[in-house]
């Protein structure tokens, strides 16, 4: 079957653009578009197949790369390699990294690995917001730091269905100490308002939630006021989450999905499907 909307437009690039909100640092997946390579369906999202790493201190994140192609993507094959060296500490000054700053990261993390309900919130916003008192406050920041190896994750776009396919390699990543790999797939928290699953579970917008587990063979999220959604199939026993998240104006804004993978992982691959509500509903039973 073929998708009939033929609108989507595919963007990969050598920095972090699009350039929005708290992931601004951050180097962005596969970009979706529809207006040259802008925000307009990722607002403030990360794009596809972006890889996170959990060390017992920190959540590593990419503040650099390389790309087989750069812009438009015009073939219908291409890679991004995440070089695993950002980081996001809550401290009292921005201009370097300070004494002790990782304690409130390694106590999110031991609770989180504990399987306690803390908020685990999308990527880079942990703990954001904090306050010691009223004249001090903690500044969540990014810093560059020596990487902990790469990550390679490449696209397979059918343009005909605007199917994409998406492999990820973690063979160079620093393995010593690590607790669990993500992979996030998000677009833009006020475009895709509405949720759908395999199960028949239906929400919309603040129903949705920041991160909740999904036990579905497939999960799409949708915007009835452009027609557009994105599904996304979810492999056997993969542990997925659902997310949606607006702070301000548009500082955080994203709707999607995260894969929590094994330390040992090696590679790991997964499929989305972009279009019109209709096709990608008819699209299941084929």
């Amino acid at each position: 079957m073929k998708n009939s909307s033929n609108i989507f437009q595919y963007y990969l690039y050598q920095d972090s653009r699009p350039h929005r909100g708290k992931t601004k640092p951050i180097q962005k997946g596969l970009v979706i578009s529809r207006d040259s390579g802008k925000a307009d369906l990722s607002e403030e999202g990360v794009g596809f197949g972006v890889p996170i790493l959990q060390y017992r201190r920190d959540f590593y994140f990419s503040g650099k790369s390389t790309v087989s192609n750069q812009g438009l993507i015009q073939c219908d094959w291409c890679w991004k390699k995440f070089y695993m060296n950002l980081i996001e500490r809550e401290q009292f000054m921005a201009n370097k990294i300070q004494l002790f700053s990782w304690v409130i990261q390694r106590i999110y993390n031991l609770l989180y690995l504990k399987g306690l309900r803390v908020p685990f919130g999308p990527l880079s916003r942990l703990f954001s917001g904090g306050k010691t008192s009223k004249d001090q406050k903690l500044i969540p920041m990014f810093f560059h730091v020596r990487d902990r190896g790469f990550i390679t994750t490449t696209y397979n776009i059918n343009r005909e269905l605007d199917l994409v396919t998406v492999e990820l390699d973690f063979s160079n990543v620093v393995r010593e100490n690590l607790q669990n790999i993500f992979v996030s797939t998000e677009l833009g928290g006020n475009i895709f308002t509405h949720y759908f699953d395999s199960t028949g579970l239906k929400l919309s917008r603040k129903d949705i939630g920041e991160w909740n587990e999904v036990k579905a063979d497939w999960a799409i999220f949708y915007s009835p006021d452009i027609d557009l959604g994105f599904k996304i199939d979810i492999p056997a026993s993969t542990q997925i989450f659902r997310g949606r998240e607006i702070i301000g104006d548009g500082d955080i804004c994203w709707s999607g999905f995260i894969f929590k993978l094994k330390p040992n992982v090696s590679k790991f691959g997964y499929s989305i499907l972009l279009g019109r509500r209709a096709y990608l509903y008819n699209s299941i039973s084929e």
